[in-house]
Parts: structure tokens; sequence; C-alpha cells
């Protein structure tokens, strides 16, 4: 065993170390930086390739959830209506949203007047929900939930003024409460397609890149 070892060990001496001490340093020196060089160049060649994919299947998956996610959105809301859930859901909502907007207005009214409104206020209770929380037929669907959110009228003022195009309402309803939960659904049922759209491309792509590199 030992002797495999010397003759192992004598012939690097005699080859790679007797061809080394050979050249002279400057030689060396020139020669161990080209490798150093090659080395780093390989790396970051490989470390671009790396980036270029992912920069790639970046660029695929965000056309693939634009392309797709209004068209996912457009199944889900006709799922919706054929099955009734829609009608379910923004009835629901309206009458949670209604609810919070009428302790909102008998608490104003009480700390104005002092008096407290009951059932047999109906009339007047429903005057001023409906004065208190209003759709203006000038600002889009965002604006209106901002206008209506309670904020201070400094902060509200302070969007709104700084808006150049407002828009127009893209929601049709006979009251705020309904016109919120429609938005609502709306909202909620865009952000779901996207996820959608965006979990089935980040698949398929991943799937497509493993086969292809």
């Amino acid at each position: 065993m030992n002797t495999i070892v010397d003759r192992i060990s004598t012939f690097i001496e005699e080859t790679v170390i007797s061809r080394i001490n050979g050249i002279d340093s400057e030689t060396l020196n020139n020669l161990i930086m080209a490798i150093v060089a090659a080395f780093v160049v390989i790396m970051v060649a490989k470390k671009l390739m790396q980036l270029s994919i992912r920069i790639l299947l970046i660029v695929l998956i965000a056309v693939f959830v634009i392309f797709a996610g209004p068209r996912i959105n457009v199944f889900i809301a006709n799922k919706l209506d054929s099955y009734g859930i829609h009608g379910i859901l923004q009835q629901k909502l309206s009458e949670i949203i209604d609810g919070d907007i009428e302790t909102k207005v008998i608490y104003d009214y009480k700390v104005e007047t002092g008096i407290d409104l009951g059932e047999e206020d109906r009339e007047l209770i429903e005057q001023l929900k409906a004065e208190a929380f209003q759709v203006n037929p000038n600002m889009n669907d965002e604006l209106n939930l901002i206008a209506n959110a309670g904020f201070p009228a400094i902060v509200t003022k302070t969007i709104l003024i700084n808006i150049s195009d407002p828009g127009t309402p893209s929601i049709q309803a006979t009251s705020f409460a309904d016109y919120t939960a429609t938005f609502l659904i709306l909202r909620m049922t865009t952000l779901l397609s996207y996820l959608i759209a965006f979990s089935v491309a980040a698949e398929l792509f991943k799937e497509d890149a493993k086969r292809r590199y």
C-alpha cells in the first residue's frame, strides 16, 4: 500500500510539480489568473442564464394572467348567477351594510338632537340614510366609496381634488348598501380570478421550464 502511495507521489513530483517549477513566476501568475477568470466567466454566464429563464417565466406568467384573468372572472360571475349565489351574496352583504349605515345615522341623529329614533320613525331613518350616503354620478366607484367612507372632511377633500379624471359610476343600484355590496362582490371575484390565473400559469410554466431546461 505504501509503495503505491509512494509511486503516486513520485509521479506527481516528476510531472506536475516539476513542470510548474520550470515555469517562470510571471507566466505562472498569468496562468492562475486565466483559470480564475475562466471560472468567474463560467459562473456569471450560468447565473445570467438562470436569471434570463426566470425573467422569461415572469413575463409569460404576467401575460397569461392579464389575458386569462378577465375571462376567468366572467366565467365565475356567470356561474354565480346561474346557481343564484350572486343574488344571495348581494342580499346578505347589502343587509349587513344597510344595518351598519342605519346604526350610524341613528347615532349621529341622537348626538345632534338628543332624540332616539325607533322603528316608528322608519320613514325618517330611511331619509337620513339616503341623505348621508349617496352615489355621486360624477365620480367612479372607488371615489364614491372614499367619499362615503367617513374619513375626516379634509382628508376626503384632499383625495378628491387631486384626481384629474373622477370618471363615472359603473354600478347601478337602488341604495348605497346595494351599491357597496355589488362593488365588493365584483372586486372579490376579480381578485379570485387573477389568483386562479396566476396559480395556473405558475404551475404550467414551471413544468414547462423543467422539461426544457
